[in-house]
């Protein structure tokens, strides 16, 4: 979808740009740096979530989009993690998502005890 919107809006630009006599370009960059997690965070993390017996996945592969997030890991320890919704829970962008309540309290719960364990080890 994002790459017929693309196409729509160069398009038009291009035909706006010819019939106004303009010049027109297009670059496209992907200019957030990567996100470092922090191995020592990664740790507490993994730990904050043992204590409290809540499921832990390690993703294979990274997340492939992008995030500003990764301005913050280049000159500090940092850690982004996901609190998942389920594997049967459409994409948080798709129009079918609906926030599943159930893991306010849970998601609330291991927030606080990893805010508790890094202000412990840190």
């Amino acid at each position: 979808d994002l790459d017929q919107i693309i196409e729509a809006v160069e398009e038009q630009i291009k035909l706006t740009a010819y019939t106004s006599k303009l010049q027109w370009n297009f670059k496209y960059t992907e200019d957030a740096p990567s996100i470092y997690n922090s191995p020592e965070l990664v740790q507490i993390a993994r730990e904050a979530t043992v204590q409290l017996g809540l499921p832990l996945i390690n993703l294979d592969t990274p997340f492939s989009w992008g995030e500003d997030f990764g301005y913050y890991t280049v000159k500090y320890k940092g850690l982004y993690f996901g609190i998942g919704a389920g594997i049967d829970t459409p994409n948080l962008h798709s129009e079918y998502y609906d926030f599943p309540d159930e893991i306010i309290l849970p998601s609330i719960e291991y927030l606080f005890n990893l805010y508790l364990s890094l202000k412990s080890k840190l």
